[in-house]
């Protein structure tokens, strides 16, 4: 499994820098500074902001968690994820953001007392920092990556390393500002120590970008 979410992120970088190099470029002109300048420069931008403009994003979703590899058998749990985020257009085609979001993780396993089996749910909550270039391959789509280090402010009493760190992949659409994302967030790190057990989350969520 991990294998094919290695050629997965590999594939989405290739589509990302295929779709950036065919992209036609398009004659610059100078132009006095005003508010021309801006309409034009949003123009040449596939996001709906401008060359060079700063936006805020609060935003709130869903995460689906569980845990991958060492052997465990789990089984995936809801949580809550909420946060801010800023992102600086760079180019026609790129940008870079930063977020600060509240993460509930976790997962669900199947225990067995006295010949009953019972489902156990451990929950794991972070303080997520996702780093993330979006590549625009279209009029407000984005395909993303990064990187993503976690702190563990809430562990269930587990003994949950409390440093996390992992690599997140997606896709957004933005529209009149309202911004949906989903991504797969690879974990890197073992959620405790020697265990091979690693974060494995799918989430999606929804926010409304105020440029500044």
């Amino acid at each position: 499994m991990k294998k094919n979410i290695l050629l997965a992120f590999a594939a989405l970088l290739l589509c990302a820098t295929t779709a950036s190099a065919a992209m036609p470029v398009r004659k610059h002109r100078t132009y006095r500074r005003t508010t021309t300048t801006r309409v034009y420069h949003s123009y040449m931008s596939n996001s709906d902001h401008a060359i060079g403009s700063f936006n805020l994003q609060p935003k709130v979703g869903l995460n689906v968690t569980g845990i991958t590899s060492g052997g465990s058998s789990s089984k995936y749990k809801c949580g809550f994820v909420g946060g801010l985020e800023g992102e600086y257009q760079v180019t026609r085609v790129l940008s870079l953001s930063a977020a600060l979001d509240f993460s509930m993780q976790g997962y669900k396993s199947e225990v067995s007392s006295r010949g009953v089996d019972l489902t156990h749910t451990t929950s794991l909550n972070y303080i997520n920092i996702p780093l993330m270039a979006n590549f625009y391959v279209a009029k407000g789509f984005a395909l993303k990556c990064g990187l993503q280090p976690g702190f563990n402010v809430a562990d269930d009493n587990t003994g949950a390393n409390s440093v996390d760190l992992s690599i997140p992949i997606g896709m957004s659409y933005e529209f009149n500002n309202v911004q949906l994302d989903a991504r797969y967030n690879i974990g890197c790190t073992d959620i405790w120590s020697n265990s091979g057990n690693k974060n494995s989350v799918f989430q999606f969520t929804i926010g409304y970008k105020f440029d500044l």
